[in-house]
């Protein structure tokens, strides 16, 4: 009975209840070009494979190549992939690639021309019964030949390849070199810059500090300005020394990004990608290129950010579209070209650094869409990528474990990155019978889900990955965190992410590293989820009455198991490649056609099948099979002219691996002077038993050098983080003032150890009972250097200068000293006011941090801005150095 009419590219079909949903149905005269196609088909099997258009027939009969594909295939060069041969071409802005059964192989030797193949394919048409014959009909025989090889394929092959059969789109994603490191024991040798990787792992703690901790602005902050300057072209420089001054100039940044907003991070943090990725439809882009798309789009791309919420979590893609369409809008934009393929490399930016999916089709018509990038990694790289992980003894443990967990997550199940950040411990079940679930849901003003169907539960069965997860959750209920608490939170913030641009960025080295490839993203992981088991289905599963991708379109979110094929699976070459095979061993062939095909004389195959034992049939396939193999190991290999290098591990130190900050480091002090019990600052503060015998002596070392400056010893009764605060009066809650709040920011980022040590080296020589002595303004240079670097307004900075009763003038003289200091330091006066009575026993200067100018008493206080020194001091220890 008829069930419901269907048209594919033109051809209308029909299904019935008693056929499976995966194959269609035709009428009488759609059966007629299947089997017009069938008996094309028999006789280029019959046809001598160096015979004139066989090649180019057996691409259309054999691997279903469009005939409007023919020129570009017939001059593409075969090679060899994964073991068989394939010829590439382009489609347009498309990649193609055609994998070659067997049979097609055996015509490759010989060259051939385009034209002349083409019209002997013509010929070989015309001879079969049903294709016109005359010259005036040779476009209609091409024609004829493309709809009857739609049909055969509609009708032989499972319905879900259909439209990758009918050139609807193209086969894969993934260029050649790609899909090159699949050899388990080297990669591709990738060159990346240690500089710029230290540089964008900067970057990538910087943005954790801003983003979402700044308020919108209504002008245009001078930051976005100087990032826009960073961008000039130095003469008698090279490429690479021009990238690495960009890369410092807007790190140099820094300062003046945690004063201002998150919209100059993220601007300032797609700048940097510029910098190492050039943009996503120009790769390797001229640095001139690079300039001309910062310059444009800097801009407006701030007014964008600048106008969503202050909460990263609260963008939406409908937001950030509406923001792009009115940039594109603006009359003021005289590059809409440049701006267009800013915006399309800013929005992958986007993607990929804060999980915000925004899809520019259909935005302007100069938004390009992105190029293609590496969706698919192999096995062995990311087991390779994972034991890196665990068995580094170097770095931030919580950091590399919370990248190992990831990694082991994203490797088998198809998780976001943004869902994986967002996942609370409440989200994580361990059910009875083993295993783990993990839901998937939206917070209300955090982690906006792409779609409604992305709301989902995903099931892990026991395995590595479950192993690690409920370990994981396991320290995270040790440390005191709550259901409501992220799974890859804070130890200490139940509120707050772990680094969570840190962990992206070195979940991106390694996997490059691991996988030779420059390209390829942590989102690749879940194109490699979706892809292999697309594969495994097609593979392992006859087509039914059942959506075989149904249950595969759930755990990936997708509102359709259409999503999930097309625009994921990027490996179905070798399940059509067998299903096509599997149709083609239909065709019986006689002794005539294998003599016609192989060469060899009938009588010689029948008397080998039969001494062999098996059909005629078989021994032919057998034989083709064997000779398509000789002559398969002939052609070029997919890697050649690769250079192949055994895979390094990053060097787990550095800026994205420095997990002691200050702020850390001022967190953990606060615990112990509060007598915290040693088990729980292990839990909280990554800190075991000799990590806290560490930093107590480190802190004991502080306060034994400040007594040693004035020529005593600290009490005996000194021994402990309490007492040393206690004795030199220290007050942490005081660091919570809003004065603080820009050297906190600066507190939380990886530092340069020099210029704190010498901060703190000037700290312990001039303080003294809550005081920091300048009476020598020149003294001060190194801790306002530090000030300066933090963000801090030298309009908050007062020098306090006793009078001279023996030299009137004395103040003014000390003025001009101290403005000498300030302008070479901030380029601006810091303000000296005289005391009115002289302090017997105290230095007769000093300098105040206080809340602002023009304050009270209230406000002239050095208490929080001394145990931030302190701190600083304890952390610039040399005996610390392995934790920075």
């Amino acid at each position: 009975m008829k069930n419901k009419d269907i048209t594919l590219a033109g051809i209308k079909l029909y299904t019935d209840e008693k056929v499976p949903i995966d194959h269609a149905r035709y009428g009488s005269g759609t059966r007629a070009g299947v089997r017009r196609f069938t008996a094309f088909q028999r006789a280029l099997l019959a046809s001598p494979s160096a015979k004139p258009g066989v090649l180019a027939g057996r691409l259309v009969a054999l691997d279903l190549v469009s005939v409007h594909d023919l020129q570009r295939a017939l001059a593409a060069q075969p090679f060899v992939f994964r073991g068989e041969a394939c010829i590439e071409w382009m489609s347009g802005e498309w990649l193609d690639r055609r994998q070659l059964c067997l049979m097609t192989v055996l015509s490759l030797d010989g060259p051939r021309e385009a034209e002349a193949e083409l019209a002997a394919l013509r010929e070989i048409a015309a001879a079969v019964p049903g294709y016109e014959s005359s010259k005036q009909k040779k476009k209609d025989i091409l024609q004829q030949l493309e709809l009857d090889r739609i049909a055969w394929a509609s009708e032989r092959i499972q319905k879900a390849l259909w439209s990758h059969v009918a050139s609807a789109r193209r086969f894969t994603l993934l260029p050649r070199l790609d899909l090159a490191n699949e050899r388990a024991d080297q990669v591709p040798e990738l060159q990346l810059d240690p500089l710029l990787s230290e540089q964008q792992a900067q970057m990538a703690d910087l943005i954790d500090a801003c983003v979402g901790n700044g308020a919108k602005r209504d002008t245009m902050p001078a930051v976005v300005k100087l990032a826009t300057e960073a961008f000039s072209m130095a003469s008698g420089k090279s490429d690479p020394e021009t990238l690495r001054d960009w890369g410092k100039a807007l790190l140099g940044l820094r300062p003046h990004i945690e004063t201002a907003d998150a919209a100059s991070a993220v601007v300032v943090g797609w700048n940097y990608l510029v910098v190492m990725n050039g943009t996503s439809t120009e790769p390797d882009a001229a640095l001139a290129t690079r300039a001309r798309y910062v310059r444009v789009a800097n801009r407006p791309l701030w007014r964008v950010v600048a106008n969503l919420p202050t909460q990263l979590e609260d963008w939406t893609p409908a937001l950030v579209r509406a923001g792009l369409t009115s940039a594109m809008l603006d009359p003021a934009c005289k590059d809409k070209k440049g701006l267009g393929a800013a915006i399309s490399s800013f929005v992958q930016y986007l993607e990929e650094e804060f999980g915000v999916e925004v899809s520019v089709a259909g935005l302007h018509e100069l938004i390009p869409d992105s190029k293609p990038r590496a969706k698919w990694v192999a096995p062995t790289a990311v087991a390779r990528a994972i034991g890196w992980l665990t068995a580094a003894d170097k770095g931030d443990p919580r950091l590399l474990a919370i990248a190992s967990v990831m990694l082991q997550l994203a490797s088998i199940k198809p998780f976001r990155i943004s869902e994986l950040r967002w996942t609370r411990i409440g989200n994580i079940h361990f059910p009875d019978v083993g295993g783990v679930e993990v839901e998937i849901t939206p917070l209300a003003g955090h982690n906006p889900l792409k779609t409604d169907a992305a709301t989902r539960r995903i099931s892990i069965a026991e395995g590595a990955a479950c192993e690690a997860l409920r370990a994981w959750v396991t320290k995270r209920i040790d440390e005191g965190a709550p259901a409501s608490a992220y799974v890859f939170g804070e130890p200490d913030q139940d509120e707050k992410l772990y680094r969570p641009h840190a962990v992206h960025t070195l979940l991106l080295e390694i996997l490059k590293r691991a996988t030779g490839d420059a390209e390829v993203t942590f989102h690749s992981l879940r194109h490699t989820v979706i892809t292999n088991e697309v594969e495994a289905i097609l593979l392992l599963n006859e087509p039914g009455f059942v959506n075989r991708f149904a249950a595969m379109a759930d755990p990936a979110g997708h509102v359709v198991a259409a999503t999930s094929f097309e625009h994921y699976a990027h490996r179905i070459e070798s399940p059509l490649r067998q299903a096509i095979d599997r149709e083609l061993k239909l065709l019986e062939l006689t002794n005539a056609d294998g003599e016609c095909i192989l060469g060899i004389k009938a009588n010689t195959l029948t008397q080998a099948a039969r001494r062999s034992d098996v059909e005629l049939a078989t021994h032919i396939w057998d034989v083709a099979t064997r000779r398509a193999q000789q002559i398969t190991v002939r052609l070029p290999d997919v890697a050649e002219g690769m250079t192949w290098t055994d895979p390094k591990p990053p060097i787990f130190t550095g800026p994205v691996a420095r997990a002691f900050t200050v702020k850390r480091c001022l967190v953990a002090l606060e615990a112990m002077a509060k007598h915290t019990s040693a088990t729980l600052i292990e839990h909280r503060h990554g800190l075991d038993g000799e990590g806290q015998g560490q930093l107590v002596n480190a802190a004991l070392e502080v306060v034994a050098e400040i007594y040693a400056k004035r020529r005593k010893l600290p009490p005996a009764d000194c021994n402990s983080v309490a007492t040393a605060f206690a004795l030199l009066n220290l007050d942490v809650e005081r660091t919570e003032q809003p004065r603080y709040q820009s050297f906190m920011d600066f507190a939380s980022l990886p530092q340069d150890p020099v210029l704190l040590q010498a901060a703190a080296c000037a700290w312990t020589d001039l303080w003294w009972d809550g005081e920091i002595c300048a009476t020598e303004p020149m003294s001060l240079i190194p801790l306002l250097k530090l000030l300066q670097q933090a963000g801090v307004p030298p309009e908050n900075l007062l020098l306090c200068r006793e009078p001279e009763a023996q030299d009137p003038q004395g103040v003014e003289r000390y003025r001009a000293a101290a403005d000498l200091v300030s302008f070479s330091v901030f380029n601006q006066r810091i303000q000296v006011e005289p005391l009115s009575v002289a302090r017997p026993g105290r230095a007769s200067a000093y300098l105040l941090w206080t809340s602002g100018p023009e304050v009270g008493a209230a406000g002239k206080s050095n208490a929080g801005f001394d145990a931030l020194m302190f701190t600083l001091a304890v952390w610039a220890r040399p005996s610390l150095g392995a934790w920075r």
